[in-house]
């Protein structure tokens, strides 16, 4: 039930940093600011899983990751950048 854990980590989300979310989406559509090395890191991080139609989210936090890695101000909750 991994789909079930991610989507109540959304919505927790969702309430908790609305507009982080929403700054890593218009900065993905946009193809800004891509962080290729945290996005390598995360790559590499058996922490990741792939999510049809969604695409490579991190168990932990469960944000779709070429979203997160492109905000300055997010960190990784496993401490690797």
């Amino acid at each position: 039930m991994k789909i079930v854990e991610i989507l109540k980590k959304w919505i927790k989300a969702i309430f908790s940093k609305p507009l982080t979310i929403l700054k890593s989406i218009i900065f993905n559509i946009l193809n800004k600011n891509k962080n290729l090395k945290r996005l390598e890191i995360c790559n590499n991080c058996d922490k990741k899983i792939n999510i049809k139609f969604v695409g490579d989210v991190c168990d932990v936090c469960g944000c779709i990751l070429d979203n997160k890695t492109r905000i300055k101000d997010e960190h990784c909750d496993l401490g690797k950048w």
